[in-house]
């Protein structure tokens, strides 16, 4: 450990078993600050952070402590051990030092609320430096003294949104609330925000600059390896809809500051473990409950609650298969109430344990917006075919986009405006029927969860129609998805005739449109008789859809003719 001498301000190198009292400064870091190997140099006093730091010397000297911890100097950055100690051990350096110095740059007034706005009470590092040490001093940036932790505990508090046991007392803390203390606050690099709450939860690992967010989903794991605190699941994050079982930043528990362990009687669950197959944990199946089949989506219960109900808190998972899940859904964090069923009432529950797979939303929050398209290409009208209705994935709890159709193109395409967020996957029904009785029915599965579109088809017995709507669907799901990269689907039906589908995904001009052409061929040379023209397909979405029609924008033509 390098500590730098107050007196003659140069910089001693001490061992861990004779580290000498010292005090220690928090700050944020500018554009002229000093470094561990021009500190002593005469070129390097005229910089503003050796200012800073010969200020820091004064004041701690006139305290009586003969040496003083800064970032910015007592660490040789050049040396990649070095850079990875200090960083494991700086909580605890935080925690070790005899009174802390904050200051505040941008603190020019004497007012809460200038207080409270402060630049250090946005940065990731200086969490740990609040918590950590038993004595903070904070200063203005004419080095005036403001106040302390404990005197100025309301005000910190209010900025930091911490409880004020907790600003005192932080490992008496959930997981949950320590992750929404960091919530919205930034790092220069994205994986410092792993690594500076590292010595928040008293875990180690190595540093791995370049692995972008996977070092929070690391944190975690770390984590998980020390407590049984289900609130680490307790989060949810509005920008994805499929992810796995980690948050990928601290923001996504930005409303969990409030939630607590709490052990439920009825839902005891073994150690959870990792493996190469995800995170294996036990699961409570509802009594009962027709989607809690082993080849059916599932609820995870967890012991936690919040402080206003005490009830426990539940996250929702999607089958993929066998015993593998993805957490659906993670734009809500729902409680038991949600179910309907009091917990009181329900039977004892069974138990089996499964994995969720580790996934990694896209990272680029912008793709939320963009705008996609569905395109639905008919073969000529003289094919005597018509869509009669079309329907959302009835099992969805929460459908990921509103639409409707818009007018028709040319007289064989029929576009649809889909506003989808960040990973969530749309499944769309369509049902076809010709006069003479024949009919199809097909389901679309597209999003940005799947790598390709995927199409299915199914020729039912008899003609479909929309009182049947729920039924297709169940047997749609049963069959589970078709192999990503499905090409061309061909079906024959009842009276011979060849129908031939396929999904293509484009990007033209910024857009996403998702292409599905269907071609129709008779038996016979005869082509079928036509029918007259159709009226607009009635959607079938809950209520998500107005009847108003939308005229496709000047783009949207454009980029339909070039899809054309």
């Amino acid at each position: 450990m390098h500590l730098i001498d107050t007196s003659t301000l140069t910089i001693h190198e001490f061992n861990e078993v004779n580290i000498p009292a010292y005090a220690i400064l928090s700050h944020t870091w500018g554009e002229e600050e000093n470094s561990f190997q021009n500190f002593e140099k005469p070129s390097s006093r005229t910089l503003t952070g050796y200012i800073k730091i010969t200020k820091c010397c004064e004041i701690a000297r006139s305290d009586g402590w003969q040496y003083v911890w800064v970032d910015t100097c007592c660490i040789d950055k050049t040396s990649s051990a070095e850079l990875s100690e200090a960083i494991n051990s700086m909580y605890r350096w935080y925690k070790e030092a005899q009174v802390c110095y904050v200051y505040m740059v941008d603190l020019t007034g004497m007012g809460a609320h200038d207080f409270m706005a402060s630049r250090w009470f946005k940065r990731g590092w200086t969490l740990q430096e609040l918590l950590a040490p038993d004595i903070v001093i904070f200063y203005d940036s004419n080095w005036e003294e403001v106040g302390t932790k404990s005197s100025l505990k309301k005000f910190v508090s209010r900025a930091t949104r911490i409880a004020r046991e907790h600003l005192a007392h932080p490992t008496l803390a959930s997981v949950a609330a320590k992750m929404s203390w960091a919530a919205s606050r930034k790092t220069t690099r994205a994986e410092d925000i792993a690594y500076c709450l590292m010595g928040l939860f008293d875990v180690n690992m190595p540093l791995l600059y370049g692995e972008g967010q996977k070092a929070f989903q690391r944190l975690q794991e770390m984590i998980l390896q020390k407590t049984c605190d289900e609130s680490i699941f307790a989060w949810k994050d509005p920008m994805v809809f499929w992810t796995g079982p980690f948050a990928q930043s601290p923001d996504a528990f930005a409303e969990s500051g409030d939630i607590s362990p709490r052990s439920f009687s009825r839902l005891y669950r073994r150690p959870t473990v990792m493996t190469n197959m995800g995170l294996e944990i036990e699961i409570h199946e509802l009594p009962d409950s027709s989607r809690q089949h082993r080849d059916e989506d599932q609820i995870l219960l967890l012991n936690c609650r919040r402080a206003s109900v005490d009830e426990p808190l539940m996250i929702r998972l999607e089958h993929r298969s066998e015993d593998s899940y993805v957490r659906s859904e993670a734009t809500t964090l729902e409680t038991w109430s949600s179910l309907n069923v009091g917990i009181g009432e329900a039977r004892p529950f069974s138990s089996r344990r499964i994995y969720i797979e580790m996934l990694y939303p896209p990272k680029d929050p912008h793709f939320a917006i963009q705008p996609e398209y569905l395109l639905l290409k008919l073969a000529p009208s003289q094919h005597g075919f018509s869509l009669i209705s079309m329907a959302e994935d009835v099992f969805g709890l929460s459908f990921p986009f509103e639409s409707q159709p818009r007018q028709d193109l040319g007289g064989w395409t029929i576009p649809y405006n889909l506003d989808m967020m960040t990973s969530k996957t749309c499944t769309l029904f369509f049902f076809f029927r010709h006069s003479g009785g024949e009919s199809f029915k097909l389901r679309l599965d597209m999003g940005k969860n799947i790598r390709f579109p995927t199409i299915q088809m199914k020729v039912p017995r008899k003609s479909p129609s929309s009182d049947d709507i729920k039924t297709t669907a169940i047997i749609f799901k049963a069959t589970r998805r078709m192999r990503d990269g499905a090409d061309r689907l061909k079906r024959t039906l009842q009276a011979g005739t060849l129908v031939s589908c396929s999904v293509r995904k484009k990007l033209l001009n910024g857009d996403i449109f998702y292409v599905v052409e269907i071609n129709i061929s008779p038996r016979s040379n005869e082509p079928l008789p036509p029918l007259p023209p159709p009226p607009p397909p009635t959607p079938i979405f809950n209520g998500l859809i107005k009847d108003l029609p939308i005229r496709p924008s000047t783009r949207v033509q454009e980029n339909q003719t070039a899809l054309s």
